[in-house]
């Protein structure tokens, strides 16, 4: 029995084996056939075919070498190839017109307004002059037609009419001379457009960062101004061939010879680089950060705003790719070649030296360094592929900006093996008002601007002097130089700081209905408020009903004292001692106040300062210590830290009174979100929080970190091998100021003020903490489509809207406006491109408000349609109000009475507040239906993030808390130490 069983099992094998054998040979014919077709053909080919069979050959092997060891991604292959063709723009608007002085601008407006009614009144006396003149002869044909005595009612009517305009002619009166207003000149104002004058416009145009030497791999700005198209001789970078990939052209643009001599678009300039010695292509932030809205022909300017084109694309038709084939077609094609040089070359030939100049040499030049530049675009864009880094189409209005920052640092600076695959796509975020925001980037981890800027150039491909040409870290003295300098830097941060919200444009996208306006304020204030500010008072801390010294910030002394109370205005908030009832649901109160040492001679303490509001917020994170221009708020000590105001207006030591003296820098503090409780796409911000990087090559040993003024437990806690991406940066943008306050001795005025307002960066470095995203005040957010971070959401209709009534793709990239729906239409135009919102990291989850549990990215209860478009018609009047308190004046401008106007939004507001209690009041937290929220649905399932702890305002300080050091006193006296070599 049992010889069998064995028999069948080995006879059973042994079929399997035979079938097995056969199917293998089978497949070794079928892939062998074309190798044996191939090599036939090469052994019965001449010379020529058989050139042709192996350049065949090498082709077919590439390619399937390239299949399998390249993670091509998908997008590059689908159509289109091309990119958007917009419509035909015959007009250009800006918004928010204005005067650069308002007070002469007011004057200058009267002064226009009274010769328009003069010239109005001119014209009429005109008109009676002359109809007084025709009066006579008029009536004289009356006379004579009324001749026979007929008394029918027609003469009758008509003899009347004369006699009553010839008395009216002899008594009238002349009307008062004008001609001296007529002759007045008004004074002449210079126009702004959102707080912009021109320019400050062309400034943020066309002032140059330094910034794009490795992306574009040092393209001199002649090459690129003077480079035919490919497949013509039209000139690359002509206004309306630029105009196809998206970027933004004036009508009609002409070259400004200060500003935009290449006659080139919005963020495209150079800049002269010793280095190299040449003038390099480069961008600026306007590139990203300048929207236009079209509607019905006419193009409306953001400055600003949001772009909507594909720069970080390389599908074929858009900008990277067709460049690329521009310059191949120009280093490949002699013919193409001579004519790109004659006109490179024939403007720097000294005039007078046409014959003596060797044009040969030139021309060898040309084309070697082109074609250097030329082989390591293609290899920057090879490197890409072969890492995967841009795995998720970025297409139209965004890119994964933090991962190309750290990919570029990390990856391309350091190692290749320190890219991360960029699967977080952003918007680009409007800039106005971000100079008062104290968190910067989406996920709010940045606080200080140079350093957001520093960072920013960095990414955009900025050059960065890290190891010498055999892979050794340089010399601290020469190490950590870049392209990037700061006075460039801050005249483009200081242009931004005057940037104002666009106002919404009533004669084009039609008036505003104020009466639904005034309901949406009382429903955005009950809804929206609370996240979307602006916040104009002190963080709230953890401890209440206590003064705290804080004695870890290298920037205040210990005479800065904080105090938090409960704010129990609202019924049943607080026992009777005042304490919270329900945690977290009770507003705080901030104050704080600044204690000066004791006399040295009498031994007495001065009473403390009371601080206001802003001057308390400026203490906190981020510091503001002076303006933008330097100048400053607080007096510091040698070290940089706080010990008084600049100038205090009650105090008997200060006569000046404090004369011209700014008593606050102006700041906005931003709420910042937790994933689980906003719900929005959560790639951008655990990429940032998670990923990892190994920076051990930089040789960072003990001492140098303490030149960097890092906390002895940050310096042993640190792991160059896994260092955070928000660690490294700051680490770098410390270093790099370092490097360039070392070699360019700055003054405490020029520190304050290249710095950008605050000297030191506090970023968010534990990885829990950095699983928010920031909520910015809303001004102008209407001009600024798509929504959500990722650019998700279309319209603000359906931002405010359920999920489930939210689009699941729509077409990107036309920019036709919707001013009904407040965003871009999905138009399916050639070059569009479907968003879809399946595709890792394009979720439109979160920001809902719909009946359910509140939480997990339900953050509202669910508005009717009209209550949405209350809303709406509310964002386009919101305005900054006086101080940033009470309403917006226009608000009213529809009714008589104001003060009845503005009680009739209050009693709105109450009944909004009684019927639906905010997120987080008393009234909410004891809403009945909160009491189950277990049974909801969590939209990230059982990945849903953790609960972060709560955001202290010390845990943002713990890498100064050696105070002791200070990078204030470093950057002043910077200079290479022992430890540095």
């Amino acid at each position: 029995m049992a010889e069998s069983l064995t028999d069948g099992i080995r006879f059973v094998l042994r079929a399997v084996a035979r079938t097995a054998t056969r199917i293998a040979r089978w497949f070794v014919r079928v892939f062998t056939w074309p190798v044996r077709v191939w090599w036939r053909a090469f052994r019965r080919s001449g010379w020529l075919g058989r050139i042709g069979l192996a350049a065949l050959a090498s082709v077919a092997v590439l390619v399937a070498w390239l299949a399998v060891a390249v993670p091509w991604p998908g997008y590059l292959f689908t159509p289109p190839f091309r990119a958007v063709e917009y419509a035909p723009v015959h007009d250009l608007k800006y918004l928010r017109p204005g005067y650069a002085d308002p007070v002469a601008g007011a004057a200058a407006e009267q002064c226009s307004h009274k010769r328009a009614l003069c010239a109005t009144a001119q014209a009429a006396a005109a008109r009676a002059n002359q109809l007084c003149a025709d009066a006579p002869g008029i009536c004289s044909r009356v006379e004579q037609d009324c001749a026979d005595g007929t008394s029918d009612g027609v003469c009758v009517d008509a003899r009347r009419q004369c006699d009553e305009l010839k008395a009216t002619c002899r008594s009238r009166t002349v009307p008062a001379d004008c001609s001296a207003i007529l002759a007045a000149q008004c004074p002449a104002v210079e126009e702004t457009w959102q707080g912009w004058t021109k320019e400050d416009r062309d400034r943020f145009y066309h002032h140059p960062q330094g910034s794009a030497q490795v992306m574009l791999a040092q393209l001199r700005y002649s090459w690129f101004v003077n480079l035919e198209m490919a497949s013509s001789r039209e000139r690359f970078a002509a206004p309306r061939n630029m105009a196809r990939y998206g970027f933004l052209t004036d009508i009609d643009q002409q070259p400004d010879p200060k500003w935009n001599p290449g006659n080139l678009p919005v963020g495209f300039t150079k800049y002269y680089d010793q280095r190299v010695g040449a003038e390099l292509l480069d961008f600026t932030c306007s590139l990203c950060h300048t929207g236009e809205l079209h509607f019905q022909g006419t193009a409306v300017r953001v400055l600003g705003g949001q772009a909507m084109h594909a720069i970080t694309d390389m599908k074929p038709g858009q900008f990277q790719a067709e460049m690329m084939a521009a310059l191949l077609a120009t280093y490949l094609n002699p013919v193409k070649f001579a004519r790109f040089a004659h006109n490179v070359i024939d403007p720097t030939i000294p005039p007078g030296q046409e014959k003596e100049f060797d044009y040969d040499a030139a021309k060898k030049k040309l084309r070697r360094e082109f074609g250097a530049t030329i082989r390591v675009l293609l290899a920057n864009a090879w490197a890409d592929l072969k890492h995967g880094n841009y795995p998720v189409f970025e297409g139209y209005g965004r890119t994964d900006a933090t991962q190309r920052i750290a990919n570029t640092v990390f990856g391309r600076h350091i190692s290749p093996d320190n890219y991360r695959p960029a699967t977080a796509p952003v918007s680009y975020p409007q800039l106005w008002d971000i100079s008062k925001f104290n968190w910067v980037q989406w996920e709010g981890y940045a606080s200080q601007p140079m350093a957001r800027n520093v960072n920013e150039s960095l990414g955009v491909g900025a050059r960065l002097d890290l190891f010498d040409e055999l892979g050794a870290p340089l010399p601290m003295h020469l190490r950590y130089q870049t392209s990037i300098e700061p006075d460039r830097l801050h005249a483009i941060e200081r242009t931004v700081a005057k940037l104002q919200a666009p106002a919404w444009p009533e004669e084009l996208f039609g008036r505003i209905d104020m009466a639904k306006a005034r309901k949406g304020r009382a429903l955005f204030d009950v809804n929206c408020r609370h996240c979307h500010g602006p916040h104009v008072d002190p963080a709230d801390l953890s401890v209440v009903g206590e003064w705290i010294s804080y004695y870890n910030d290298a920037r205040t002394s210990a005479s800065v004292r904080f105090k938090s109370t409960y704010d129990c205005s609202e019924p049943g908030a607080c026992d009777d001692k005042g304490r919270c009832l329900i945690a977290d649901t009770c507003p705080q109160r901030v104050t704080c106040e600044l204690t000066r040492p004791a006399d040295p001679v009498t031994g007495k303490r001065p009473a403390p300062t009371e601080l206001s509001a802003q001057q308390c917020l400026n203490l906190q994170n981020p510091q503001r210590v002076a303006t933008i221009d330097g100048k400053p708020v607080f007096k510091l000590d040698e070290l940089g830290n706080v010990v008084d105001l600049a100038c205090d207006p009650g105090n008997p030591r200060d006569p000046t009174k404090c004369a011209g003296q700014p008593d606050h820098v102006p700041e906005w503090q931003l709420s910042l979100l937790p994933l689980r409780d906003i719900g929005t796409d959560r790639n951008a911000a655990l990429n940032f929080a998670n990923n990892t990087y190994d920076a051990s090559r930089l040789g960072w040993n003990a001492q140098q970190l303490r030149e960097l003024c890092l906390s002895e437990a940050d310096i042993r806690s640190i792991n160059p091998k896994k260092l955070s991406a928000v660690m490294g940066l700051n680490l770098m943008s410390l270093s790099i100021a370092r490097s360039y306050f070392r070699d360019h001795k700055p003054s405490p005025e020029q520190l304050m003020k290249y710095m950008g307002y605050g000297i030191l960066d506090f970023p968010r470095v534990e990885a829990a903490r950095l699983q928010n995203y920031k909520s910015r005040p809303l001004h102008g957010i209407w001009a600024t489509p798509p929504f959500v971070h990722n650019g998700s959401v279309r319209t603000i209709y359906q931002m405010i809207s359920p999920r489930e009534e939210r689009e699941s793709w729509y077409w990107s990239g036309t920019k036709e406006y919707d001013p009904v729906d407040m965003g871009y239409r999905s138009l399916g135009v050639p070059g569009a491109v479907r968003f879809d919102t399946s595709v890792t990291g394009n979720a439109n989850v979160g920001h809902e408000f719909r009946q359910g549990c509140q939480k997990n990215g339900v953050i509202g209860r669910y508005l009717e349609p009209h209550e949405r478009r209350e809303i709406m018609e509310y964002l386009k009047v919101m305005d900054y109000t006086p101080g940033d308190v009470g309403y917006e004046p226009a608000l009213c401008r529809d009714v008589t009475d104001k003060a009845q106007c503005i009680a009739s939004i209050e009693a709105d507001e109450r009944r909004e507040r009684s019927e639906h209690p905010p997120w987080g009041t008393v009234g909410f937290t004891k809403n009945r239906w909160e009491q189950h929220c277990s049974d909801d649905d969590l939209i990230y399932g059982d990945a849903l993030p953790k609960t972060p702890a709560p955001d202290e305002v010390w845990n943002s300080w713990a890498m100064a808390a050696d105070k002791t050091c200070s990078v204030y006193r470093k950057l002043l006296e910077s200079e290479d130490t022992p430890g540095d070599r």
